[in-house]
């Protein structure tokens, strides 16, 4: 009764007006009434299957959002590297001559570092063998340094080329990727203009970096191996086999000062707190969490 718009109310309403025409127009006061309260009948009908068909449509269309957002992302396949340098097999030209480069450009730290020690050999030497040893390795200095100016340009261009034509062909497939979905597809919040463009520009970016950058310095980093390698053995090659024995069997056994250095920050504490120690009577328990923390690096010996 308070809301005067309400259902009830108008119900109260129609009735009190049906009385009243009852009183002046006797003949007429029921059908009268009767009319009026099938017609707020048929209102109230109409009103309760409206609210209750908006409320079920807004309940529905709440519960398929919840079921979007609450939906597990779909893990994306493994693509394999050799989809990936396919991409940019029509550019193998530009391959070639950057991989050329980058050779060439990675074998240069090996012989720099044999020239410095062949220079600091001739000092030893008499003083005009030693002009001439220092004579050459300078003019082998100034001819390695404009080659290697030239090569790393030449690779820093090639891959470059090879690189951008990746790029905007990487960005041409995914754009036509997108363009293919359904108008439904793009209704989804996160796949709006913005995230759109934003994936255009980094995905194809990280592509090349994955593609072109990474095999670069991978290419530079074996070269480098391969040419150190060989002017190792060929000046000493008992004292390069010694050196790689270390070398393996240091990384076999690992690195037994990390590896100890749990049992020896536990010792420490048990030394600095023995009274504690010896009041609680833990001293077997103390034994025992040390020889635990041995146990792991004694695997490794």
């Amino acid at each position: 009764m308070s809301n005067p718009t309400s259902a009830y109310a108008s119900l109260v309403q129609l009735q009190e007006e049906a009385a009243s025409k009852g009183h002046t127009e006797p003949a007429l006061g029921r059908p009268t009434s009767i009319k009026y309260l099938r017609e707020v009948s048929r209102r109230k009908t109409s009103f309760d299957s409206f609210h209750g068909s908006s409320f079920r449509s807004d309940k529905e269309s709440v519960s398929h959002y919840v079921d979007q957002e609450t939906e597990p992302n779909v893990k994306p396949k493994a693509v394999s590297m050799r989809r990936l340098y396919a991409m940019v097999a029509p550019d193998w030209i530009h391959g070639v001559i950057g991989t050329i480069g980058a050779i060439v450009f990675g074998a240069q730290m090996p012989l720099f570092a044999l020239g410095v020690s062949e220079a600091l050999v001739s000092y030893y030497m008499d003083w005009e063998t030693t002009q001439r040893q220092v004579r050459k390795i300078a003019f082998l200095f100034t001819g390695g340094t404009v080659l290697t100016f030239f090569v790393h340009s030449i690779e820093h261009f090639s891959f470059g080329i090879m690189g951008e034509r990746l790029t905007l062909r990487v960005r041409e497939m995914l754009f036509a990727a997108i363009l293919r979905n359904e108008i439904g597809w793009f209704d989804d919040a996160s796949n709006n203009s913005s995230m759109l463009s934003s994936r255009l520009e980094a995905d194809a970016t990280l592509l090349r970096t994955i593609v072109v950058d990474r095999s670069t310095l991978l290419l530079q980093n074996i070269s480098l191996v391969i040419v150190s390698f060989v002017i190792r053995f060929m000046l000493n090659w008992r004292i390069t086999l010694v050196i790689l024995a270390i070398l393996f069997m240091k990384s076999y056994g690992g690195n037994l000062s990390k590896a100890y250095l749990k049992a020896n920050m536990l010792a420490g504490e048990a030394v600095g707190n023995m009274r504690t120690v010896a009041a609680f009577c833990s001293e077997e328990k103390v034994i025992d969490l040390y020889s635990r923390e041995l146990h792991e690096p004694a695997k490794r010996i």
